[in-house]
This record gives C-alpha cells, sequence and structure tokens, in this order.
C-alpha cells in the first residue's frame, strides 16, 4: 500500500539540489506523468531515475511520454551515497518546496531486522512513509558520480585522491573505476546492479 512518489533534483556546479516532490496514492500512470512533466517545465535537459525492480510502471509510464532508466536499487549501498553526498555538502534540499520528503527523511529509520535463528540478517529500511526517500535514493544512484566542487575552501582544484576526505575516499575511488570503465566485480556486487554506463545531466525523478 504504497504511493506513487518522485522527487525533483537539479544539477548545478556546486552540488544537486533537491527542489521538488510529488506523491499520490491511487493515480493512474497518466495522471503521475501529467504531474512528472509537471515538475520538468522549463527544464532542457532530463533524466528519469525509477527503481530498476518496477519495470511495468515503467512501461505505463514510456506510454505517456515519461521515459525512464532503472536504477540499482540495493538498500545499504543507496542509503550510504545518500549520507554522503549530504555529509559532503554536494547535495542540499530545498526545505520549502519539498516539506513531505523532509518529513519522512526524519522519520526513516532501519527496520528490525533479527532473523528466527536469533542471527542478524541484511539491513533495509523500515517499510513506512518511506516513498519519497526510496525515489531520492533511486535519483542519486542513477547519476554516475559523486559531484565534485571545482574548488575546495582555499582555491585549489581538486585533482587526486588524497584530496577527497578520508571518510568518502572509498565511495570517491568507486564512483571513478565505475566512470573509467575500470570497474571490478566487487564494485558491482556492492550496487547489485550489472555494468551500466550513463552521463548525468539535468534533473531526476
Amino acid at each position: 500500500d504504497h504511493p506513487f512518489a518522485a522527487v525533483k533534483i537539479v544539477a548545478t556546479t556546486r552540488g544537486l539540489v533537491v527542489c521538488g516532490e510529488y506523491t499520490r496514492r491511487g493515480g493512474s500512470a497518466s495522471e503521475h506523468a501529467i504531474e512528472i512533466q509537471a515538475l520538468e517545465l522549463g527544464a532542457t535537459e532530463v533524466m528519469r531515475g525509477i527503481d530498476k525492480s518496477a519495470a511495468g510502471m515503467a512501461i505505463e509510464l514510456a506510454q505517456h511520454g515519461v521515459f525512464t532508466t532503472g536504477a540499482p536499487n540495493a538498500v545499504t549501498v543507496g542509503i550510504q551515497r545518500v549520507r554522503s553526498w549530504f555529509r559532503a555538502g554536494r547535495m542540499v534540499i530545498i526545505e520549502d518546496l519539498c516539506p513531505q520528503l523532509i518529513e519522512q527523511l526524519q522519520g526513516y529509520r532501519w527496520a528490525d531486522h533479527d532473523r528466527k535463528d536469533g542471527q542478524r540478517g541484511l539491513e533495509k529500511g523500515f517499510k513506512l512513509d518511506d516513498d519519497l526517500p526510496d525515489g531520492l535514493r533511486y535519483a542519486v544512484m542513477t547519476w554516475p558520480e559523486l559531484p565534485m566542487p571545482a574548488t575546495d575552501e582555499i582555491g585549489r582544484k581538486i585533482r587526486v585522491a588524497s584530496d577527497i576526505p578520508e571518510d568518502l575516499r572509498l565511495a570517491w575511488e568507486r564512483e571513478q573505476r565505475l566512470k573509467l570503465g575500470t570497474a571490478n566485480a566487487q564494485d558491482w556486487a556492492d550496487l547489485d546492479e550489472t555494468p551500466w554506463v550513463g552521463q548525468g545531466i539535468g534533473q531526476f525523478y
């Protein structure tokens, strides 16, 4: 019983800006397509990410001119990317434009994942009021690399891995391998995804 949910992200030279949201329970694909296209007004280049397992909805949206790209849906990796990009200052949310997203993010938590045998199972998000956070996660997983600023705080261009904060180094290095096409099997296993090459442009839904 989850509503359809979408977020709008605009790429800027300083990172990603989350500046729109849409959620509706029980609407048709044609109605969702109209709302998504309304979010896109004024955009010159658009990319739309969607949960790669939502093939049926992707087909239905395509019937109404909204074509999507399947995003990796590995929960733990996606959550880490969202957290890292916020912490690194590469992504911000315009609170007045995304009040429901803010509310759902504040209530987002891990589900109880103890197994019947007493062991710990896989981490996963608690599936309640998480639809907009999921949309945000699919959007950033569609983006091919960590948005890096043109310069750091003292004006030097970031050229080498040593310029990346220590807690972001491993994620940055993996993104560089993915970008250059030199990713190893573990990189793709971390993403739970087969090799995909794309360009980070415009807006994401």
